[in-house]
């Protein structure tokens, strides 16, 4: 194993992380100002954060003992992603344990507004869609996020190598691994009756989501 640090690529680095944040924040503050700022927090964590962290990871890299440039895993950008998710998921769950309901029950609530506003004859089969999916939700949409982050850096690598800018070199995708932990979030989503201490029942479609993108980059690489 080397015995050198991670660092960052070039001086270019920080200029694109410091784009990324000046980005972030001018978001955060619109959300904010129009709709106040519990909404800026939940587009902080769902938006500005995935990507200030693949920016910051995937422009790692070190140098090996042969002279050649290693750059972080993406496997492993893959795996710090889903732990921010699973992380988040843990901490609004506790943030709103003093709501009627918890987490379900203010996401219930939530939705269910929604529904009030669409047309009557939608209302109750959509109520009925609401009340089954609530315990999920917040798993599935932090689920989509790690997803949608994944996504969206493999484009902005894509448009930088078009237009000569990009400083780290596309890597094989069909190659890339995830970390041998997230395989483990399956199997604790595939249970029928997961242990609340261990899994809580609101994180078992994210926890489905790491395990099933786990096996697909096995299954390719």
């Amino acid at each position: 194993m080397l015995g050198v640090a991670w660092v960052p690529a070039q001086r270019q680095e920080c200029g694109v992380l410091g784009d990324a944040l000046i980005a972030a924040a001018a978001g955060i503050v619109i959300v904010a100002l129009s709709v106040g700022t519990d909404l800026a927090i939940r587009y902080f964590l769902m938006t500005p954060l995935p990507v200030l962290v693949v920016v910051r990871l995937v422009l790692l890299s070190r140098e090996t003992e042969d002279g050649d440039t290693e750059w972080y895993p993406l496997g492993r950008v893959m795996g710090w992603l889903s732990a921010i998710g699973v992380g988040a998921l843990v901490a609004a769950t506790i943030y709103y344990l003093g709501s009627p309901g918890g987490l379900e029950g203010v996401v219930k609530t939530s939705l269910s507004a929604a529904v009030q506003q669409m047309p009557e004859q939608l209302r109750a089969p959509m109520q009925s869609f609401v009340d089954a999916i609530a315990r999920y939700y917040p798993g599935i949409m932090i689920a989509l996020t790690v997803i949608t982050a994944m996504v969206n850096g493999v484009f902005a690598q894509w448009m930088a190598v078009q237009f000569g800018r990009n400083i780290r070199p596309t890597p094989a995708y069909s190659a890339v691994a995830a970390p041998e932990w997230m395989a483990i979030a399956l199997a604790l989503a595939g249970a029928e009756r997961p242990v609340p201490p261990v899994v809580p029942e609101p994180a078992s479609a994210l926890l489905m989501a790491i395990g099933l993108v786990t096996l697909l980059s096995r299954k390719r690489g």
